[in-house]
C-alpha cells in the first residue's frame, strides 16, 4: 500500500462521528442502534476495499470512467442504508465520503459535477426531512465537500502548470539544441560550400590549387564530422561515475597519468549529472589541447577540480564546450573558473 492509499484511509477516524450519533441522536430501539453500528462498520471496511483495492484511485494518473465511481458508490450505499433507521437525516455524515470518490477518481469537470450532485442531495435530504435539524445536519459534510472541491481545483491547477513547465522546458532543450548545432557546423558548413565551389572552378584551370582546396575539404568534412559527434554526445547525459571511468580510460591512452581524490558519495543527482559534463569537457580539452602528462580530478563536498600540467590557457579564447559548461553549471546553481596556472590549467565547478 503506497503513501496516498494510506492518506485516504486516515479519514476512516472521522467515522467516529456517525457512531456517536447512532447511540445518541434519536431514542430508537437498541436493535436499531445495533444495526446502525454494524453499517457504519461496514461502511468502514467496504470503504477501506475500494482505497486499497485502487478502486478509489488517491494515485492514479488516469481519470476513472463515471462508471466505476458508480458502482463504488453504489457498494458504499449499502451499508448507509443500514444507519438510516438509527441516524435519520444524519446519514449525511457519509456525504464527504462519497463525494472523495469523484472529486479524486474523475477528471475536473465530472468531479465539479460529481460534487455538486453529492452536495445537492447533502442539502435537500435535511430540507425534505427534517428542516429543524437542517443545520447541524448540513454544514459539517457541506464544508467538507467544498473543501474537497477545493482541493481538487488546486491539483489540477498544479499538474497544468507542471505541464506547462515541462514545454517551456522542452522549448529550451531544442533551443539549446539548434543554437549547438548552429554554433558548431554553421561556419564550418558554409567554409566546406566555398570551397567546394572553388574547387569546381579550379579543377581544369589549375589543377593544384583544386587538390589543395580538395585536401582542406577533407580536413574540414572530418572536423565537421567530430563537432557532430560532440554535439551528440553533450544531448546524452552521462552518469558521473561511467563518465569519470571513460575520462580516465581515454587520457590513460593519450599518456596522460590520472589521479583521483575525493568522491561524490554525498551528492544529488542533479550535481553528479553536472559534474559530469564538466569531467566529460574538461578530459576532452586535455587530449586535444594541453599536451599534458599528468591530471589530477579531486572531488569533494562542494564540487570538482580538474588541474593538468599542460600548456595554460596561453590566451586562448573559450570555446563552445566550455561556453555550455557555464551555462549548465549556472542553471543548476554553480560556477565555473578557470584559471591558468603558469605550468598547467585548473578548472574549477562549486557549487553553494
Amino acid at each position: 500500500m503506497n503513501a496516498r492509499n494510506m492518506y485516504g484511509l486516515i479519514w476512516l477516524v472521522f467515522l467516529i462521528i456517525p457512531l456517536v450519533l447512532v447511540w445518541t441522536l434519536h431514542p430508537v430501539a437498541v436493535g436499531w442502534k445495533v444495526l446502525g453500528t454494524c453499517g457504519t462498520v461496514l461502511f468502514g471496511v467496504v470503504y477501506c476495499w475500494i482505497a486499497v483495492s485502487g478502486q478509489k484511485p488517491f494515485d492514479r494518473v488516469e481519470p476513472l470512467k463515471i462508471r466505476h465511481v458508480v458502482a463504488a458508490a453504489g457498494l458504499l450505499l449499502i451499508p448507509v442504508c443500514l444507519t438510516i433507521p438509527s441516524l435519520g437525516v444524519a446519514v449525511t455524515s457519509f456525504a464527504p465520503y462519497f463525494a472523495s470518490l469523484g472529486v479524486f477518481g474523475l477528471s475536473f469537470v465530472a468531479a465539479l459535477c460529481w460534487s455538486t450532485a453529492t452536495l445537492f442531495f447533502t442539502v435537500a435530504v435535511p430540507l425534505i426531512f427534517s428542516p429543524q435539524s437542517f443545520l447541524m445536519s448540513v454544514a459539517g459534510p457541506a464544508l467538507v465537500i467544498l473543501c474537497l472541491t477545493l482541493v481538487k481545483f488546486i491539483e489540477v491547477r498544479e499538474v497544468a502548470e507542471q505541464k506547462m513547465k515541462n514545454e517551456l522546458d522542452l522549448v529550451k532543450e531544442r533551443e539549446a539544441i539548434s543554437r549547438d548545432v548552429h554554433d558548431m557546423l554553421g561556419h564550418t558548413l558554409t567554409v566546406v560550400s566555398l570551397k567546394s565551389q572553388l574547387a569546381l572552378k579550379t579543377v581544369h584551370t589549375d589543377p593544384a590549387r583544386c587538390e589543395a582546396e580538395l585536401r582542406e575539404l577533407m580536413t574540414l568534412n572530418q572536423r565537421a564530422l567530430e563537432d557532430v559527434r560532440t554535439t551528440v554526445g553533450r544531448l546524452r547525459t552521462p552518469d558521473l561515475a561511467t563518465q569519470v571511468d571513460e575520462a580516465e580510460n581515454a587520457m590513460r591512452a593519450a599518456g596522460v597519468h590520472v589521479t583521483r581524490q575525493g568522491d561524490w558519495a554525498t551528492w544529488d543527482p542533479e550535481r553528479r549529472a553536472v559534474v559530469a559534463w564538466a569531467v566529460r569537457e574538461a578530459s576532452t580539452n586535455i587530449i586535444r589541447h594541453a599536451n599534458a602528462t599528468s591530471c589530477t580530478l579531486a572531488f569533494d563536498d562542494n564540487g570538482v577540480t580538474v588541474t593538468d600540467n599542460g600548456n595554460g590557457l596561453e590566451g586562448s579564447r573559450e570555446g563552445h564546450g566550455l561556453t555550455g559548461l557555464r551555462r549548465r553549471v549556472d542553471e543548476a546553481g554553480g560556477t565555473v573558473t578557470l584559471s591558468d596556472m603558469g605550468d598547467g590549467t585548473e578548472l574549477r565547478v562549486e557549487f553553494a
